[in-house]
């Protein structure tokens, strides 16, 4: 169990006065952007050839004219390997953002950053825990019981499932999540 005292100010303040935490996570962040690798791969690939278009553009000379007018085709083609290379590390510092916290009543989605994004799940309106596992990590996944009036479950709404990705020890949660529930009835 953790102590909201512990808690960053930006997430304490999202807090009821007399909510209790019971558990505080994130994602694995460095995990979130390996599994960006396919991209990153691609993308050295992309952008390569994309700047070979370019240096041949510039130094390939026809009948004495200069054909640097092809490097307007290859430009889009290089800035678009470039933003598939940034992929990993914008993965990477979005996940560290991303924090989970589940209450005694809530179950919270924060993301923190230029602007603070909150996402409030009260407990008893999710049901069907699906746990996903695989070497001390995985995810826990919620179904949206019903139809919400509540502004916050916007973005649950679209996809019906709240989600806790990339957490440690997914089963712990799962099991201090029913036995709270249980103790509260």
């Amino acid at each position: 169990m953790q102590e909201s005292q512990f808690l960053a100010p930006e997430i304490r303040s999202e807090l009821e006065p007399d909510e209790k935490v019971l558990w505080v996570g994130q994602p694995n962040a460095m995990q979130d952007a390996l599994g960006t690798l396919p991209v990153f791969i691609f993308a050295i690939i992309w952008t390569a050839i994309s700047v070979c278009f370019l240096m041949c553009s510039f130094t390939t000379t026809k009948q004495g004219q200069n054909l640097g007018f092809l490097a307007v085709i290859g430009v889009p083609f290089t800035l678009l390997g470039l933003l598939l290379l940034s992929v990993p590390f914008y993965t990477y510092f979005y996940t560290k953002k991303t924090h989970y916290l589940a209450t005694d009543r809530n179950l919270y989605v924060i993301q923190l950053g230029k602007n603070k994004t909150v996402e409030r799940y009260a407990r008893e309106d999710l049901i069907n825990a699906v746990r996903t596992e695989s070497g001390g990590r995985g995810t826990l996944q919620w179904t949206l019981q019903g139809n919400s009036a509540r502004p916050s479950y916007r973005k649950a709404k679209q996809t019906g499932e709240v989600v806790f990705k990339n957490i440690g020890n997914p089963r712990q949660l799962e099991q201090l999540l029913r036995d709270t529930a249980s103790k509260g009835k």
